[in-house]
């Protein structure tokens, strides 16, 4: 697991880490709801080809959000395998993730 804050300072704007993470091609896993929505960041997510999972589930602590995700891993794993990018999708406590924005 890559976290943003050992390769990025927390202040860095969203299209300079998702940039980079598009070239990277890592998953981008996100509490931020509203991404999809803000155009610089939902343009450099898809122009850079990120698949970003949006957990939707915000009044879990963040221990009961890596517990929900562990549960869903293999769903997520298989969803991943099956889906190229770029996409965003949502995660809600059910864990099946669901493709809400795809370039």
């Amino acid at each position: 697991m890559i976290l943003h804050d050992d390769h990025f300072p927390q202040d860095c704007k969203d299209e300079v880490w998702l940039t980079e993470a598009g070239k990277h091609d890592w998953v981008v896993v996100t509490r931020d709801l509203h991404i999809r929505y803000r155009a610089i960041e939902r343009e450099a997510l898809l122009g850079a080809g990120v698949r970003a999972l949006v957990l939707t589930a915000q009044h879990l602590s963040a221990h009961e959000m890596g517990e929900a995700f562990a549960r869903a891993r293999k769903r997520i794993l298989q969803f991943l395998a099956c889906e190229p990018g770029p996409f965003i999708a949502r995660v809600g406590r059910g864990g099946t993730p669901e493709i809400v924005v795809r370039r």
